[in-house]
C-alpha cells in the first residue's frame, strides 16, 4: 500500500513540495471552472491630441479638447468616478523628412478612460465622440458590474471539481481523502472579454456604428491547486 502511496505523489505532484515533506502522503491536483455571463457595462479608452507651432496656443486648445470631452459624457450621466484623465504630456512632434527627423512644433495628448453603464447608448457615445476634432477611440470592451461575485462563484466550482478529482485518483489506488493541505488560485494570463468586441466598429463625423454588433457572453475563468493528505481506509 506505501508503493501505491508514493507512486501517486510521483505521478501528481513532481517536484510540487520539498523532500523532507513527501514523507506525508499527499496528492495535489488542479481544478478549473468556466463561467458564462452576459456583460452589462462597456470600457472606453480614448485619446485627445492636438499639434500647432506654438506650444502655449497647444496647451490652451489641449485643455478646451479634453474639457469638450469630460462636458460630453457628463451630458451622458456618467459618473465621474468612473471617468480618469492620464497620461497627460508634451513634446516635440517630429516627422520624418528627407531620411531625417525634423521638429514640426509640439504635441500634447490625454488618455480619457470612462465607464458607460447603458449599454444601449454606444452608438451615440461613438457617433458624439467621432464628430469632436482631435479624438480617437483606442479601444471599447465589455466588461461584468458584478465580477467580483461571478468570480466567487466560479471559484468554489474549481475548488469542487479539484476534489472531486481528487477523490477519483484515491479511490482508484483504494486510499481515502484526508486534510487539505495546500490551497491556491493560480494566475491565468488571459484577457477576460466578450467575443462580441466593440473595437471592431467604424464610425465617422457623417455617419454611427453598425447595428449588428452583439454583447456575446464573457468568460470568467478561475484555476486552484489544491493538496489533499491521504490516508488508508
Amino acid at each position: 500500500m506505501k508503493r501505491s502511496l508514493l507512486l501517486l505523489v510521483a505521478l501528481a505532484l513532481p517536484l510540487s513540495l520539498p523532500a523532507n515533506d513527501l514523507s506525508t502522503p499527499h496528492v495535489a491536483v488542479y481544478g478549473t471552472a468556466v463561467t458564462q455571463a452576459k456583460p452589462d457595462l462597456l470600457r472606453w479608452s480614448v485619446t485627445v491630441s492636438n499639434t500647432g507651432p506654438d506650444l502655449a496656443l497647444v496647451s490652451q486648445e489641449h485643455t478646451n479638447l479634453t474639457a469638450t470631452v469630460l462636458k460630453l459624457l457628463g451630458r451622458k450621466a456618467i459618473k465621474p468616478e468612473e471617468i480618469q484623465t492620464s497620461g497627460m504630456q508634451f513634446s516635440e512632434n517630429r516627422e520624418y523628412q528627407e531620411n531625417r527627423w525634423v521638429k514640426n512644433g509640439y504635441i500634447a495628448t490625454t488618455q480619457v478612460s470612462f465607464t458607460l453603464r447603458d449599454t444601449g447608448d454606444y452608438q451615440s457615445t461613438w457617433t458624439e465622440l467621432a464628430r469632436l476634432p482631435g479624438v480617437s477611440v483606442n479601444n471599447v470592451s465589455w466588461d461584468l458590474d458584478d465580477r467580483v461575485s461571478v468570480q466567487n462563484k466560479t471559484r468554489l466550482e474549481a475548488l469542487q471539481a479539484a476534489k472531486a478529482k481528487a477523490e477519483a485518483m484515491a479511490r482508484a489506488l483504494g486510499v481515502s481523502l484526508g486534510t487539505p493541505l495546500v490551497i491556491e488560485e493560480e494566475p491565468i494570463d488571459e484577457p477576460v472579454m466578450a467575443r462580441g468586441m466593440v473595437n471592431a466598429f467604424s464610425a465617422s463625423a457623417e455617419g454611427g456604428v453598425s447595428d449588428s454588433i452583439a454583447a456575446g457572453q464573457i468568460s470568467v475563468r478561475v484555476r486552484v491547486r489544491v493538496i489533499f493528505q491521504l490516508t488508508t481506509p
